[in-house]
């Protein structure tokens, strides 16, 4: 199991900066009408209340909802990813 993951980790620090470029700038991407609406109907208030982002990638969430005042804290199995969440959302660990 463990030669897997690391297979999938080599995978998504190669697509990481195509992954985060696309998933910031596109709007048409099917998060922004199913996913973003269903997660944030079902949170209500985040403000000052600690989440975890289980494979936060490069932070998309992480951003949104630390902007709504959550205290984020993001995990993923790319290091790359995590790199771009750390540059991208500051504050959130």
């Amino acid at each position: 199991m463990e030669n897997i993951e690391k297979e999938i980790s080599v995978v998504y620090d190669k697509i990481a900066n195509v992954y985060h470029e696309y998933r910031s700038k596109n709007r048409l991407f099917w998060n922004e009408f199913i996913e973003k609406p269903a997660m944030l109907s079902l949170l209500k208030s985040v403000k000052s209340k600690r989440i975890l982002d289980l494979g936060c990638g490069s932070g998309i969430h992480a951003r949104l909802l630390k902007n709504r005042g959550a205290n984020i804290y993001g995990i993923d199995i790319s290091p790359r990813m995590i790199e771009i969440a750390k540059a991208n959302v500051r504050g959130v660990d």
